[in-house]
């Protein structure tokens, strides 16, 4: 497994994680933490509990959120500040 995505409702009943082939992880997945902080990044958390085999653990983050134009869901590219300052994903 290279890849998770999480999809969510914003209910705990509404969030699936599935793999890069769209498949449901059923791993011993325990909770799924958003943190939003001032001035910084918001950070995603995902705990397992105690994993008997060994992982290989690699990640990548994407955000998407709905186009406030299209209503379509989309990946964020860059993020614009009212300051002028701007950050882009990499």
């Amino acid at each position: 497994m290279k890849s998770l995505r999480v999809i969510s409702d914003g209910t705990p009943m509404g969030t699936r994680i599935i793999d890069e082939k769209g498949d449901d992880v059923k791993l011993a997945i325990e909770a799924i933490t958003w943190k939003h902080r001032a001035n910084a990044l918001p950070a995603f958390v995902l705990q397992l509990s105690t994993v008997i085999t060994p992982a290989d653990l690699d990640g990548k983050v994407s955000v998407e959120t709905r186009n406030p134009i299209t209503d379509a869901w989309s990946k964020i590219a860059s993020i614009r500040f009212a300051d002028g300052t701007e950050w882009t994903a990499q």
